[in-house]
C-alpha cells in the first residue's frame, strides 16, 4: 500500500495523523507513494490548514478551485510580498488566463482572481488501485442521487399564499399540528428578480462575511466573490 510502518493504521487514523502536519510537510508526504498521494490530497486536510492560517493571520479567505490550491495560493502571495514582487496574472475561476479564456456569459464565470506568477494550480494525477470508503465519502455525498420512487408520493397539502391567512394557518395547521407548503409567498419580493450572483458581488464589494461549519475547526471570513467560488468548487 506504500505506507511502510504506517500500514496498520486505518484510513481515518491516517487522516488524523496527517492533520498534524504543516502544509510544507503534507506537500512532501504526497510525494512518497501512490497511496500517500491520495491520502495527502484529501480536501479536508487542506481546508483545515487554510482556515488555521487565515485565522492566525486575521485575514479573509480568497478561495480558488480547491482548498489545496487556496492554501498554496496564499503561501505564494506571502513569498512574493516578502520579496517585494507585485507580479500577478488575472485568471478566471476555471484556471485559464483571461486573455485565452473563452467569453462566458454565465454568472459562474463572471468574477476573476489575481494570481502570483509563482503559483501553479494542482493538476490531479490519476491513481488506480486505491479503494477507501473514507476518501470516497466526500464524492459520494456530493454525487448521491435520490431514488425517484422516494418522491412519487406527495402527502403534504399545498396552499397558494393568496388563499392563506394568519387565522386559517393557526386554525387548520398550527393547532392541528399539520404540515403545509405555502406556495408563491415570495413571488412579489423584489429580491426574487434582482438578486443574482453578480448583483450580490457588486453590492457587497469591500465587505467580508463570517462563515463557519460544524465540520470545520475554525470560522473564517469571505467576501461574496470568494464565497461564490467556494460554492462552485467545494466537495465537502
Amino acid at each position: 500500500a506504500g505506507l511502510g510502518t504506517l500500514r496498520p493504521l486505518n484510513d481515518d487514523q491516517l487522516l488524523t495523523m496527517l492533520s498534524f502536519l504543516s502544509g510544507k510537510d503534507l506537500g512532501r508526504w504526497v510525494q512518497c507513494s501512490r497511496f500517500s498521494y491520495v491520502a495527502g490530497h484529501h480536501d479536508e486536510l487542506w481546508r483545515d490548514l487554510t482556515l488555521r492560517s487565515a485565522y492566525a493571520e486575521r485575514r479573509s479567505i480568497d478561495f480558488y478551485r480547491k482548498w489545496r490550491d487556496t492554501y498554496v495560493l496564499q503561501a505564494c502571495r506571502a513569498i512574493e510580498q516578502s520579496k517585494g514582487s507585485g507580479n500577478v496574472s488575472s485568471t478566471s475561476p476555471s484556471g485559464e488566463d483571461e486573455k485565452s479564456s473563452k467569453a462566458d456569459d454565465s454568472d459562474a464565470n463572471a468574477d476573476s482572481i489575481s494570481l502570483p506568477h509563482l503559483f501553479r494550480p494542482h493538476i490531479p494525477v490519476e491513481v488506480a488501485g486505491v479503494y477507501s470508503d473514507t476518501f470516497y465519502r466526500s464524492w459520494l455525498c456530493r454525487s448521491f442521487a435520490l431514488n425517484p420512487s422516494w418522491l412519487n408520493i406527495e402527502t403534504i397539502e399545498r396552499v397558494d399564499a393568496k388563499e392563506m391567512t394568519a387565522d386559517r394557518f393557526v386554525t387548520e395547521y398550527e393547532i392541528a399540528n399539520k404540515p403545509v407548503i405555502v406556495k408563491d409567498a415570495t413571488a412579489s419580493w423584489p429580491a426574487i428578480h434582482k438578486w443574482n450572483r453578480q448583483y450580490l458581488i457588486d453590492t457587497t464589494r469591500g465587505v467580508t462575511f463570517r462563515a463557519t461549519s460544524g465540520a470545520a475547526p475554525l470560522p473564517s471570513s469571505f467576501n461574496m466573490e470568494s464565497y461564490a467560488r467556494y460554492c462552485d468548487s467545494a466537495a465537502e
